[in-house]
């Protein structure tokens, strides 16, 4: 069923902001290079028309270490920005140990941090996530009993790496962590009744590989359904023996499939000292 919400959002962080990352700064990512995979990850989903290619209520956040490497900040796509004009300078910085001070100067709607503080304390193994409102995805997740089934080769492993939500709630703070509480300890796509998608990542990339795939398996699928023909499913037990395959022959697909997107980037914002 749908989500109905009474709630005025506030323009300040709740107390846990000023918690730490769970993981170590060594453990993170480097503060630029985060920057560049979060601004490819954008221009990655504006070229597949993800999230109707605005960061207006899209998300994309992730946990690195700060800019000096020490300690740990959220950077943040920035709000009211095309995807396609996002770069690794214009995501937002917000540092960790400054709590609310470091929110209250950028007049933005915090709806990404609540997302990541939530992660954060329910899934503290994963380092970036994305939430967004892809056209084929949202229209399954707006039909009864909506799910993605075992039709594509390419995206089969989706299926087993999928939680579905779609509780009623009277607030954000409960709302984000029923999210990840939905996923459990393994899963990385949360599929959202009457909403979008939510993809999470032990990587910036893995979470931005989750969340192209689920829309691709979710147009498949709306296409398949549309010829009004019974739908030909894969049997269980060649789906497994074809993600172990694919799983063993491109164990880094992921990461290559965002670097694809590099070249989207102007030249001049790959390098911090340009």
């Amino acid at each position: 069923m749908g989500c109905n919400f009474s709630y005025e959002p506030e323009n300040k962080l709740p107390e846990i902001i000023r918690c730490h990352n769970h993981k170590r700064p060594d453990e993170l990512p480097d503060n630029w290079q985060a920057r560049v995979d979060l601004a490819t990850a954008c221009r990655g989903f504006y070229f597949y028309g993800i999230g109707l290619r605005n960061a207006m209520f899209n998300h994309a956040v992730a946990v690195a270490k700060r800019k000096d490497g020490t300690g740990s900040c959220y950077l943040l796509g920035p709000f009211g920005v095309l995807w396609k004009d996002v770069t690794p300078e214009s995501i937002v910085e917000i540092d960790l140990s400054e709590g609310e001070k470091a929110w209250e100067s950028l007049r933005m709607p915090d709806t990404a941090v609540h997302i990541m503080i939530a992660l954060q304390k329910n899934r503290p193994d994963c380092i970036a996530v994305f939430h967004c409102h892809p056209i084929y995805s949202l229209s399954l997740a707006c039909t009864k009993n909506a799910k993605i089934e075992q039709l594509n080769m390419t995206f089969m492993e989706l299926c087993h790496d999928i939680g579905y939500y779609g509780s009623k709630v009277e607030d954000w703070e409960t709302y984000y962590n029923d999210w990840f509480q939905t996923l459990g300890k393994n899963k990385h796509v949360l599929w959202l009744a009457n909403h979008g998608v939510t993809t999470i990542g032990h990587s910036i990339a893995q979470a931005f590989e989750k969340m192209t795939a689920m829309e691709q398996a979710a147009e498949a699928q709306v296409k398949a359904m549309s010829t009004g023909q019974p739908l030909r499913l894969l049997a269980p037990e060649r789906t497994k023996q074809l993600i172990e395959l694919l799983q063993d022959d491109y164990p880094d697909h992921a990461q290559a499939h965002l670097d694809s997107f590099r070249n989207l980037l102007p030249e001049n914002c790959l390098k911090p000292d340009s």
